[in-house]
Parts: structure tokens; C-alpha cells; sequence
């Protein structure tokens, strides 16, 4: 059997759920994951099923940015200004008021 043909075997045979458990461990850490992503899209010695994964996934995420980038592009929303208020609603530290004692010498008169 040519190279040629063991290649396109092992690039079309099933793959594993453990391999797919692996895959997306790997593309839950943060950073790592962008790595990984264009790792399985353009190599070519992995299974042609996780390369047409991880294009369509490179197609899906594009499209969610370009959403949210008309989305604020529409609403003119300023971001800062936004996480801002979401932080401070979330906020569980109460802020204190101050306290006002009686004056004492109210207090024995």
C-alpha cells in the first residue's frame, strides 16, 4: 500500500469519543484553544473530520463577532460604560453609610 493510501485511510477513519473528549478539553482553555483551532483547520495530518470541525467553528466565530460588532455599531452601545453598571449592579460589598452617634453631651443634659 502506497503512502498516499495509508494517508487517506487514517484520514478517513472514525474517530473515537475519547479523541473527541480530548478535542474539546483542548478547546476549553482559554488562549490555548485559538491555538489548537488553527492547529486541527490547516494541518493536514489530522482526520479530515476535525479539520472540517474546526473550519466550520472559524466560520461560526467570525460570524458571531461580525454580529456583535453590528450590534454595537447600531446601538452605539459604549462598552465600558456598560461593564461598568453590569460590575457595580453585581457588586455584594454594600457600601456603608455613616454612622451618626448622639452627641454625648445631648445625651446627659
Amino acid at each position: 500500500m502506497s503512502k498516499k493510501a495509508s494517508t487517506l485511510k487514517t484520514k478517513h477513519q472514525p474517530i473515537s469519543i475519547n479523541s473527541w473528549l480530548v478535542t474539546f478539553l483542548l478547546l476549553t482553555i482559554p488562549v490555548f484553544n485559538i491555538y489548537m483551532l488553527i492547529h486541527y483547520a490547516f494541518i493536514q495530518k489530522i482526520s479530515r473530520t476535525k479539520q472540517n470541525f474546526a473550519r466550520s467553528l472559524f466560520v461560526y466565530s467570525a460570524i458571531l463577532i461580525l454580529v456583535f460588532i453590528l450590534i454595537v455599531i447600531i446601538f452605539q452601545i459604549d462598552l465600558a460604560e456598560t461593564f461598568s453598571k453590569i460590575v457595580h449592579s453585581f457588586s455584594t460589598i454594600p457600601i456603608e453609610e455613616e454612622i451618626t452617634t448622639p452627641n454625648e453631651s445631648y445625651m446627659f443634659e
